[in-house]
């Protein structure tokens, strides 16, 4: 499940774009690969996981994390297991809270990080590299406060 509060959905073209822009149906399958990525961040079992992060993003992505970079759909796999998945508050949840704002093939979007009863306890922003085929190949975690 991916909580998206306030969300609308975006235009099938925006005035002046011309060509590059390929309209809303882009704009669902960017959304439909971060949501799944996060999906795949929200679940426990490793092998649901990994078919999560297979259909959500290309082998070879290029992750920017807390932790530095990773490079490969295992280093994504791993940082979710041993950073998401074990955090020392238990249970936690990944939430979109924006709607995907993808302008072209980049994309950004809002997550909050919280405890199984809704605390927040971290949040931020990603910025993903959504390829031609729907997948993400790079994404850039940015976590906590701009101060």
């Amino acid at each position: 499940m991916v909580a998206v509060p306030g969300t609308g959905s975006a235009p099938a073209a925006r005035a002046g774009a011309g060509a590059w822009y390929d309209g809303a149906m882009d704009d669902e399958l960017r959304t439909k690969a971060v949501d799944t990525f996060i999906e795949a961040a929200n679940t426990a079992d490793p092998e649901r996981r990994a078919t999560l992060l297979g259909r959500a993003l290309t082998d070879d992505i290029v992750f920017w994390g807390p932790l530095g970079r990773g490079v490969g759909r295992k280093a994504v796999e791993d940082f979710i297991t041993e950073v998401v998945q074990r955090h020392p508050s238990g249970s936690c949840l990944m939430v979109r809270t924006t709607r995907v704002d993808a302008p072209d093939e980049w994309a950004r979007y809002g997550w909050r990080y919280e405890s199984a009863t809704g605390e927040p306890l971290l949040s931020g922003m990603d910025i993903v590299h959504v390829a031609a085929a729907g997948d993400i190949d790079e994404i850039v975690v940015f976590a906590g406060p701009l101060t």
